[in-house]
């Protein structure tokens, strides 16, 4: 009997202890959440299972509930994600690539001046068109595309791959401008659908195309 009790006792220690610990634990430094912020206008909460309410950046979309909530082991457990939303900024998502594509028109830009336009971008660069799903992606939805810059250089992918042909079409990369024969940076990638030729490759720095096509490969966010 003697034993029962003091077990008894022992039972109800530790539950006030644990409900002691519950009742005072905080989680500390609130979440960074990327590409989010609090929306709490009464303060923010640090106490075990209470939450702190969240919003997504001008042009992202949340993905699960609004919240971070203290967990009983003093860390936080973050039920969201904000993830750029590609039709708001004129994009279109390819969803077999995880890509979002867009073509941009303007008066005439060089090759490089068009990677600085991508690269401003969130995460943005010229397309690499480094799978046949994309290219297919890219010639079923821009039907209507003249010759337009690309991530191409140096027969290279601005992801860093190397370029092989794998669309099962005719391309001339071959280092070589006519309108510019004796300048350098002869090697950066044109796309020209009606062209027998569909990849070619032109000068870097001077010549000017009307249209360019950007990327934002969403697996990186």
């Amino acid at each position: 009997m003697t034993s029962c009790l003091c077990f008894m006792a022992s039972l109800i220690e530790n539950v006030r202890t644990t409900m002691y610990w519950f009742l005072f634990l905080d989680c500390k430094d609130l979440p960074s959440v990327p590409n989010a912020e609090t929306v709490e206008h009464f303060g923010l909460q640090r106490q075990f299972n209470m939450g702190n309410k969240y919003t997504c950046h001008d042009n992202y979309k949340m993905q699960g509930r609004p919240f971070a909530v203290c967990q009983n082991t003093g860390d936080w457990k973050i039920m969201l994600t904000c993830i750029y939303d590609c039709a708001s900024n004129g994009f279109q998502f390819d969803g077999e690539t995880t890509t979002c594509i867009k073509l941009v028109s303007t008066s005439g830009t060089t090759w490089k001046d068009a990677r600085k336009y991508c690269q401003q971008q969130e995460g943005g660069d010229l397309v690499s068109i480094t799978s046949k799903a994309k290219w297919d992606f890219i010639m079923g939805n821009f039907s209507s595309v003249g010759p337009v810059w690309i991530g191409l250089k140096d027969k290279k992918w601005m992801t860093g791959e190397s370029f092989h042909n794998i669309y099962g079409v005719t391309v001339q990369l071959n280092d070589y401008d006519g309108a510019y024969p004796s300048e350098v940076e002869n090697s950066c990638g044109l796309l020209v659908r009606w062209s027998s030729n569909k990849l070619q490759d032109e000068n870097c720095n001077i010549r000017k195309r009307l249209k360019f096509l950007c990327e934002i490969d969403m697996g990186q966010h």
